[in-house]
Formats: structure tokens, sequence, C-alpha cells
């Protein structure tokens, strides 16, 4: 079985068919295309090379972020391919994305740990998780609240990261009776 590392624009695709948020991009053969991209998606955007030969892109000068207009484009377009050349110059080139460049966000979570047993060292174990959270910025504005509940015996006493994702707490890993991260103690703050 033959591997292949997807290129930005297939990832964004399969994300997109799970109804995954990603940033509006187009793929571009030539310096017009590209300025003309930009201003329909509307500045900032980032453009970065495509080449299945050419990984770290950024090591190729391959990537340019906060392309705010027409002739930034033009340029910008020019640059990459150019250094993209000279960083190998037997690498196929496919072209270059352009792409929406993300605003900061802002992320908060707040999440307690709480574990119930009949006593220190006897099972069954009770572990609840309660959390809040919200999430501001271009990609996705939401806000959540639900909770972690597991019942059972031999239970870790570190929950460990849970996904990066607003609709699940971030639970520092922590050991039974210690504090997670706080700003004023006993209020737990978890920064991403």
């Amino acid at each position: 079985m033959s591997q292949k590392m997807l290129s930005e624009a297939e990832g964004y695709d399969m994300l997109r068919k799970y109804d995954l948020p990603v940033p509006e991009y187009q793929i571009v053969k030539n310096g017009e295309d590209a300025a003309h991209a930009c201003e329909r998606m509307g500045c900032p955007v980032v453009m970065k090379i495509i080449s299945p030969q050419i990984v770290h892109k950024s090591d190729a000068g391959g990537v340019i972020v906060g392309i705010g207009s027409r002739k930034a484009a033009l340029s910008a377009f020019t640059k990459i391919i150019d250094g993209a050349k000279a960083y190998n110059s037997e690498a196929h080139i496919e072209g270059v994305i352009v792409e929406q460049q993300a605003e900061p966000g802002l992320e908060l979570k707040y999440a307690r740990y709480w574990r119930l047993s009949p006593s220190e060292n006897v099972a069954p174990y009770f572990d609840f998780i309660p959390h809040v959270g919200c999430s501001l910025g271009n990609i996705r504005t939401l806000a959540n609240a639900g909770g972690i509940a597991r019942l059972g015996f031999n239970l870790p006493e570190d929950f460990g990261p849970v996904l990066n994702d607003s609709t699940a707490p971030t639970v520092a890993p922590i050991k039974k009776n210690s504090p997670p991260f706080s700003v004023s103690p006993p209020v737990p703050i978890y920064w991403l």
C-alpha cells in the first residue's frame, strides 16, 4: 500500500465533507489569478507553494502571509515561485494556494474535575467534569456547556487533554487532589 501526503487543498476538502470550518481558498497558476483571488476573497490572504517535493514550504520561501492588495499578490506569487525553484530546481510546482488569512481568535474554557468514591482507595470510582466555554473568531463563534462523566474500576487519575474543541472541555493532566492552573484558586482556567 502506497502512502500519499494530502495537499493542503485536499485536507481542506476532506474537512469540508464533515462540515468542519476551513478558510476559503483557490489554487492559482499565475500572478493575475492570484491577484484576482486576493480581491475576490478580501484581504488579507496567505499564499503558499503547492509541490509534492517541497514539504516544508517556509524553508523554500514558499509561504507569505498578510498579503493586502492586488499588487502585493502579484509580487508574492513571483517571489514564491522563484523561491521554490531556487530551493529545489527539480520540484514539480503544481501552483500556489491563496487562502483567507485567519484572524486572531479568543477561546475561553472553564472545567472542574471531581472524583467521587466511597473511600480513598475503594472502587468503583465516579468522575465528573462539568465545563462551559466560548470561542470568538472569524472561523467559528460559539458558546457551550456540558460535562463528562465516567464510572468504573481502575480509572486513571490523569484524564489527559481532551480534543482541542470548544464542544468539549480541555482538562490539563492532573493527579488526584492537585489543582489545575488557575488565576485565582479555586477557579481553574485553561488557555489554548
